[in-house]
C-alpha cells in the first residue's frame, strides 16, 4: 500500500492575446482568481501565429494599454529579436520576462536590461536545445528557466511531449539552484508528472481557457496528488 501526498503548486494562467481588447478582457477575468498571469508575445517569425501587438501592427497601443494594477505580469517573448522590443514592452510593467535562448544574440545586453528595469529574467528552453548551451550560460543573473512542454511553441492546445521530463532533469543537473517553469501541455494529467520530475512552476493555457469555468479549472490545478 502506497501513501499519496497532496501538494499545492504554483500555477500561472497564460494568455495569447489576439487584440488589445482580448487581452484586457482576459486580464480582467484572470484578476478575479489569480495573482499572476503570463502574456505570450508572438511575432509570427520566431513562432506562429502572431499575437497582439504583432498580429495587427499595434506596437503603439502598448503605451496606452491599461492593465489591472494588482496583477503580476510575466511576458513570454517568442520573438526573433527580443532586444528590439523590450523597451516598448516595459509599458506593461512586467515582473518577469522570458526570453528564449534560441533568439538571444546578446545575453549581456538582455541581463543589463533586466537589471535596469527590475524584472526577473527567465530563459526559455526548447526541447531540442542542447544542454551544452545551457551549461555555457553564466546563470548568476538568471532567475529561472522555462522549459517548453510541447515541440512547437506559439500556440495553445498542442500535445504533451515526453521529452520535457528528461529536459527537466538535464537542466537540474547543471543549474539545480534555479527554479524550473513549464509552459505547454500542462493539465491535470501532466502536472503531477512534471512536478515529480523537478519542475516547480506551471504555466497553463488551454486547460484553463477551454474549461467551462476557467476559475474552477485554475483552482483545481493548484492542488495535485502524487
Amino acid at each position: 500500500m502506497f501513501l499519496s501526498d497532496t501538494i499545492a503548486v504554483d500555477v500561472v494562467p497564460a494568455i495569447i492575446p489576439t487584440s488589445s481588447k482580448d487581452l484586457a478582457d482576459k486580464l480582467s477575468r484572470t484578476s478575479v482568481f489569480a495573482t499572476e498571469v503570463q502574456i505570450d508575445i508572438v511575432d509570427g517569425v520566431y513562432a506562429k501565429p502572431a499575437s497582439w501587438p504583432f498580429a495587427d501592427d499595434a506596437m503603439s497601443e502598448l503605451a496606452t494599454f491599461e492593465r489591472p494594477a494588482l496583477l503580476k505580469i510575466e511576458l513570454d517573448l517568442m520573438v526573433s529579436n527580443p532586444l528590439e522590443y523590450l523597451d516598448a514592452l516595459m509599458a506593461l510593467k512586467p515582473a518577469r520576462v522570458v526570453v528564449h535562448l534560441a533568439a538571444i544574440k546578446d545575453i549581456d545586453a538582455i541581463i543589463s536590461h533586466s537589471k535596469a528595469h527590475d524584472y526577473i529574467l527567465g530563459i526559455g528552453i526548447g526541447l531540442d536545445t542542447s544542454i551544452k548551451y545551457i551549461e555555457a550560460l553564466d546563470a548568476s543573473d538568471i532567475g529561472y528557466f522555462q522549459i517548453m512542454g510541447i515541440a512547437t511553441v506559439g500556440s495553445q492546445g498542442k500535445p504533451f511531449d515526453e521529452r520535457v521530463l528528461t529536459k527537466i532533469r538535464e537542466v537540474l543537473g547543471c543549474c539545480a539552484e534555479h527554479p524550473i517553469s513549464i509552459d505547454g501541455a500542462v493539465n491535470d494529467e501532466t502536472l503531477p508528472r512534471l512536478y515529480t520530475a523537478g519542475a516547480s512552476r506551471f504555466v497553463v493555457g488551454s486547460a484553463i481557457w477551454n474549461a467551462e469555468d476557467p476559475a474552477k479549472a485554475f483552482e483545481a490545478l493548484q492542488t495535485i496528488t502524487i
